[in-house]
């Protein structure tokens, strides 16, 4: 941004000077002189005199009120594209940067591919918008992530200081604390049928992330039933806080100074917000779009970010025969890379891509609302009523502190069935029954 500012600001002084030339001759340099008492010209009129015609008055206005949101992208864009790495003369001591440790070549990687992440977000309602901000994201000189290093990730205070943590007594990871402390996290149906039913076996990143059914006191002791895991269906009122009706967050609870990789989740596990697994499956949806060629096949960037999901969790060598055992490569359905069907391929990123977001709840559902995929079970029911049955939560309401002391700005006729403006396409139809995805629309 300060380079940004600098090139903005540097521009006021390339200009000299005016100087008046000696002997200039003014006489009749304008014309012959007249007297007039009409005082009306184009530069005192308004643009609504000048064109009187309703639609083009429409059409001007609409470009008026457009041209500040406009610029303000571009100078976005400028502020962005401006940044070199390592010319800043402000830096940060390693802890006080609790990301990337003072590494601005990892925070610039980290914003090229956020900034991809968001340029496929708005894909269907502006293609075309969404294209340059990917190409120009995918085209920078600082370039995307090009490791599991370059994952943003925060450590919860609780872990200990050699493990970026601030040794804290409390401050724990929160969807461990709430998983396993308080049984509020289960596996959902969705995700169960998923691990089970996208191949042949059991996904080897389920037994590491859940529990199987067991009751509570027997996980405290260290005792797991040998059940089968079990998910929750979407709008189940009959869930509570036991642990021995669906497959409860597997967590490291004895030891919470320690990682364990067979109890994923734990007091010190860090939070990712954008990991290297998606942004693969990032660089596949661009791929597919044709934003890019510099970095191999569509297939073999989907292929790359399962990888890249299974070496998050450590199991490297558990990846290849996962991928095998899908059912698109082990022979029980069409391998949809193998032909020209954009929204099978596109399918099979983002149903990947979920299960590798894992537990970012946020970034799934924002893909869900923007391609309808993966193809989530209908509600077994609605609360809010507001939502018509066999219909899904569109965005979260908001806040009662919103309606009390912002309420001027609280968009009017919105609830939790209002699509957000980039959800181009509700999920079903009104009768409950799912509309067919359309997410290449101008491709």
């Amino acid at each position: 941004m300060l380079n940004a500012l600098l090139l903005l600001t540097g521009s006021c002084g390339i200009y000299r000077k005016y100087e008046r030339p000696e002997n200039m001759v003014t006489d009749s340099l304008f014309g012959e002189k007249y007297d007039t008492t009409d005082t009306t010209s184009m530069a005192t009129m308004s643009w609504e005199e000048l064109f009187t015609d309703p639609d083009l008055q429409a059409l001007i206005q609409k470009g008026l009120d457009s041209n500040t949101d406009l610029r303000s992208a571009e100078l976005r864009v400028e502020a962005a594209d401006s940044i070199q790495p390592g010319k800043c003369p402000f830096k940060f001591a390693d802890r006080e940067d609790k990301c990337y440790n003072g590494d601005e070549a990892k925070w610039v990687r980290f914003a090229n591919t956020l900034r991809l992440r968001l340029a496929l977000r708005i894909s269907n309602i502006d293609p075309e918008w969404a294209q340059k901000e990917g190409i120009a994201a995918l085209n920078h000189p600082g370039g995307i992530m090009l490791s599991q290093d370059d994952r943003m990730k925060t450590i919860p205070n609780y872990a200990p200081i050699d493990m970026g943590g601030e040794d804290d007594g409390g401050l724990e990871n929160e969807v461990a604390n709430c998983g396993f402390r308080y049984s509020d996290v289960v596996m959902s149906l969705d995700m169960e049928q998923a691990y089970k039913n996208l191949g042949s076996g059991l996904d080897p990143r389920c037994r590491i992330c859940w529990y199987r059914p067991t009751p509570k006191n027997f996980l405290e002791v260290g005792r797991e039933m040998n059940t089968d895991y079990k998910g929750c269906a979407i709008g189940d009122n009959n869930i509570s806080h036991e642990t021995n009706v669906y497959s409860p967050l597997k967590c490291n609870h004895h030891e919470g100074k320690v990682l364990n990789d067979n109890y994923w989740f734990g007091y010190c596990r860090e939070y990712i917000w954008l990991g290297y697994a998606e942004c693969k499956f990032l660089l596949a949806e661009a791929r597919l779009r044709e934003w890019t060629y510099a970095y191999g096949s569509v297939e073999e960037l989907f292929k790359e970010g399962i990888r890249e999901s299974f070496n998050y969790y450590n199991m490297p060598d558990s990846a290849e025969t996962y991928i095998n055992r899908l059912n698109i490569y082990n022979g029980t359905q069409e391998n949809p890379f193998a032909g020209n069907d954009k929204e099978a391929q596109l399918e099979q990123i983002i149903t990947q891509k979920w299960l590798a977001v894992f537990p970012n709840g946020n970034e799934g559902w924002a893909e869900f609302r923007r391609t309808d995929y993966p193809r989530l079970n209908n509600h077994l029911s609605n609360k809010d009523t507001d939502i018509a049955n066999g219909k899904f939560i569109k965005r979260v309401g908001y806040s009662t502190d919103e309606y009390a002391y912002n309420i001027e700005n609280v968009p009017q006729n919105v609830n939790q069935s209002t699509r957000v403006w980039w959800d181009v396409q509700d999920t079903n139809n009104d009768n409950g029954e799912r509309n067919k995805p359309n997410n290449f629309r101008n491709n």
